[in-house]
């Protein structure tokens, strides 16, 4: 397609050169070869992006067909053979194995495991919820205690908190 459309450029240029001056000429030749640079250029990004894309393809099915790795929120960003590895995952095991499998597929150069590790939020008896001690240190305290709570992210701390710590 783009020889194409060089060959098709090249061969307007050259009918319309017929009658124009030296200036002219070099004119549209300095137009055509800006042409034709954007034209590889843009030729090249599309090729640069379907190899990322080919590469995180990959690396994702590696990830979710590795025995005991839940892959399902781990996103993989690739730029020019550099991956980033994003989400979370139930423990730093989880985190260094995605890390080894990601390292260890063809076309990756290097590895920014920003794998984030999940962690439960404690569970507080009734009675100090209802004293209004806060369940969760620096949290305000509630009515409610946390019995039967959807897992948070949290720091690999012993206290929970709402901010997601990096693996």
């Amino acid at each position: 397609m783009t020889k194409t459309l060089l060959t098709g450029l090249a061969a307007l240029s050259l009918v319309t050169l017929g009658g124009c001056t030296a200036q002219d000429n070099a004119a549209v030749r300095e137009d055509v070869q800006g042409v034709r640079e954007q034209i590889r250029g843009a030729a090249e990004n599309a090729q640069q992006a379907a190899a990322n894309a080919a590469l995180a393809g990959k690396i994702k099915s590696a990830l979710e067909t590795r025995k005991g790795l839940d892959a399902d929120h781990i996103d993989v960003e690739v730029q020019s053979g550099v991956v980033t590895l994003k989400g979370d995952v139930a423990s730093r095991e989880q985190a260094e194995l995605a890390e080894r499998v990601t390292q260890a597929t063809e076309g990756v150069q290097t590895v920014d495991n920003q794998l984030m590790v999940r962690v439960p939020a404690k569970e507080v008896p009734p009675s100090q919820t209802q004293t209004g001690e806060s369940p969760v240190m620096g949290a305000p305290a509630t009515e409610t205690p946390l019995h039967g709570a959807p897992l948070r992210e949290a720091p690999l701390r012993e206290t929970p908190s709402t901010a997601p710590a990096p693996y």
